[in-house]
Formats: structure tokens, sequence, C-alpha cells
């Protein structure tokens, strides 16, 4: 009953409005270096990538407790020394959802 209650009001927190659908955009970059050591090198070998995503999540609602949902990540990895392991396509966040609530009652 908590989360019927929550989940029941309009968002009040988006930045952009299509028609009945509200979303909310967002950008981000992140980056990682990587050491291994292999026995058939002398020293340790790094890798660097940077991984530039951008985000939506989408809002609809067709009442006031059931709406549509969908939050989305897409991005890919960019290596800065070892460019073949570039990413050739697009990488999904594996936390995306699209989801429909539906609430029936007691």
């Amino acid at each position: 009953m908590a989360r019927h209650e929550s989940v029941g009001t309009l968002p009040s927190d988006y930045n952009m409005k299509l028609g009945p659908v509200y979303s909310t955009s967002n950008a981000s970059v992140g980056g990682r270096l990587c050491g291994q050591h292999r026995p058939d090198q002398l020293g340790p070998s790094f890798r660097f990538y940077v991984s530039p995503q951008v985000g939506i999540e989408a809002r609809w609602p067709v009442t006031q407790r059931q709406h549509p949902e969908a939050f989305h990540f897409l991005g890919y990895s960019k290596y800065l020394i070892h460019p073949q392991y570039d990413t050739a396509h697009l990488l999904v966040a594996p936390d995306s959802v699209l989801s429909f609530d539906v609430y029936v009652g007691d």
C-alpha cells in the first residue's frame, strides 16, 4: 500500500514534456584505468578508456495511479591507448527499465 501511495503523484522534476509524456534526460562521462600483468610481457599492461553515456527517463501518466515508465542509458567505450578494443555498437545499461504498474484494488 505504501508503494501504491508513493507512486500516485505526477512527476514534478522533469525537463521536457512531449504531449502527455514527462521526460528527464541526462548525460555522463566516466573513465577507467585497467592494469594487468601478462607473463609474455616484461611489465604490466595498462588500458584506459572513456565511456560517455546519455540517459532518458520517460513517464506517461495514463491515470493518477497507473503509468508506463521507461528508463534507458546508452553509451559506448573509447580506449585511448588500444583503439582496437573500442565498442563498435551502442551499449545499453543493464538497469534499463520498461514497466507498467497496474493497481486493481485491495
